[in-house]
């Protein structure tokens, strides 16, 4: 079974986006999410550093249908996190 007849969008995303949780020079969540409208932009991944805090802090406030609704953006969870190798490999 191959993908004839199914019609894909082409949509503007960004995968990797640093909130003020994880620094405070950049943007709040919210901010972002009004960014990414303003943009265009419909499928957003928060990434900072060893934390989920901008995703909860959208929770708090919103569920997933209501940011689409709002801001017509989709979040896909993410983060980067810091690792340490104790030896070369």
């Amino acid at each position: 079974m191959g993908l004839e007849g199914i019609k894909l969008k082409p949509e503007k995303m960004d995968l990797h986006i640093h909130t003020s949780h994880g620094d405070k020079k950049y943007l709040t969540p919210e901010e972002i999410l009004q960014r990414a409208k303003q943009n265009g932009i419909s499928i957003i991944s928060f990434t900072d550093h060893n934390t989920l805090g901008a995703y909860l802090e959208l929770r708090e406030k919103y569920t997933a249908e209501e940011i689409e609704a709002k801001f017509g953006v989709k979040i896909i969870v993410g983060v980067e996190v810091n690792s340490k190798v104790r030896r070369q490999v």
